[in-house]
């Protein structure tokens, strides 16, 4: 029987170790191009894809199946979102992440993505590629809980020698010249009216609605690049004067041998008419009531959890990646943000956590050893 109990306190430690990590171990599948999925009740994607086999990209957004089955449109306005989002430049503005996926150049191919889960949240990731000199690759994060998308580049320097350079993110906007624009400055606009009146750089985020002419050209869509006061903020946003494209340019300066990251965000809404007849000149009207609401929904999203490296910004990142513009440039945490509770594919964390259990059932062990020594 003593024996018995000696075995049991080892084993328990051992087994409770072992169902910890094996709790935590993704199982990763590779990612074909283009595939649709929902992610939570509200949106849906396909993905990351491939335009004339050479961009990387993410694909437009829908509203989930859930969401359209819930909503019946007499005014569409479920329009996709986004002709492109994500895409990535580096120094020059010719050597770029995507012409490295077209597979006939001997690069990346979709083959070298993979989706996996954290809880209910899609994750995908691809390969590693080599653009002047930096080791990058991309890490696409579904919210299922919100509307939400977050890319971050993972750029490392592995060479012998500092490396300074400009890195470019690069959206398009569905709502192209028929959207309204408002920005974290205060900046009010259309893609009729240009940019010509803002000063870009003082952007963090922006988000585009439908205008009264145009009520189904576009849904609700809003970008976040950086966090302001961060260690790297951009030294140039440039947009199309329809604002349909963005640029957005961060110099970047990486020492030999470490790693950084760089983050953006994108919010969808789609606007729900409650099925009625469409009436532009009434406020409340059901689309006029729900296209408010979902604006300030956006912006409430952005202004209290995207603005900053919060709890829902970093959810599954590793915490000691430094996510630079979204880190702040003095004070506080050097890092990418506080110290989170992994709960994704990592297993470095779970490992530490199994390696403790473990030990606990080897203090299991040396208990009992103690009380049968006690009892002689």
């Amino acid at each position: 029987m003593d024996m018995k109990k000696i075995r049991y306190g080892f084993a328990l430690g051992v087994m409770i170790s072992l169902s910890a990590t094996t709790a935590a171990m993704a199982t990763p599948t590779s990612y074909s191009p283009s595939t649709p999925f929902d992610f939570g009740v509200n949106a849906r994607t396909r993905g990351i894809y491939s335009e004339n086999s050479s961009n990387w990209r993410l694909r437009d957004d829908n509203p989930s199946s859930t969401w359209l089955a819930a909503h019946p449109q007499a005014v569409s306005n479920n329009s996709n979102l986004w002709d492109g989002r994500a895409s990535l430049y580096v120094d020059d503005g010719t050597s770029s992440y995507d012409a490295y996926i077209n597979s006939s150049d001997g690069g990346l191919t979709f083959g070298d993505c993979y989706q996996d889960v954290n809880g209910s949240d899609i994750t995908i990731e691809c390969a590693d590629q080599i653009v002047n000199g930096l080791t990058l690759h991309p890490e696409v994060y579904y919210f299922a809980d919100h509307n939400l998308t977050r890319v971050i580049w993972v750029i490392t320097n592995a060479g012998p020698a500092q490396i300074a350079t400009n890195v470019q993110l690069v959206d398009s906007s569905e709502c192209n010249g028929t959207g309204n624009v408002e920005a974290s400055n205060g900046d009010l606009g259309n893609g009729v009216t240009g940019d010509a009146a803002f000063t870009l750089t003082s952007w963090n985020w922006m988000v585009q609605s439908p205008m009264n002419s145009s009520p189904d050209s576009c849904a609700i869509e809003g970008s976040v690049w950086q966090a302001p006061g961060s260690v790297v903020n951009a030294s140039d946003v440039d947009m199309d004067g329809n604002f349909d494209n963005s640029y957005i340019t961060f110099p970047v300066s990486i020492p030999a041998g470490e790693t950084i990251a760089l983050a953006s965000f994108y919010v969808d809404g789609w606007i729900d008419d409650n099925n009625q007849a469409l009436n532009i000149a009434d406020p409340s009207n059901p689309y006029m009531v729900s296209r408010a609401a979902v604006i300030q929904a956006t912006k409430d999203l952005i202004s209290s959890d995207l603005t900053s490296w919060t709890t829902l910004a970093s959810r599954g990142v590793t915490p000691d990646l430094k996510v630079v513009n979204f880190t702040p440039a003095s004070g506080g945490d050097s890092g990418s943000g506080p110290a989170l509770a992994n709960t994704g594919t990592d297993l470095t964390g779970m490992a530490g956590i199994a390696l403790a259990l473990l030990v606990i059932g080897g203090l299991t062990l040396v208990v009992v050893r103690r009380r049968l020594r006690a009892a002689m």
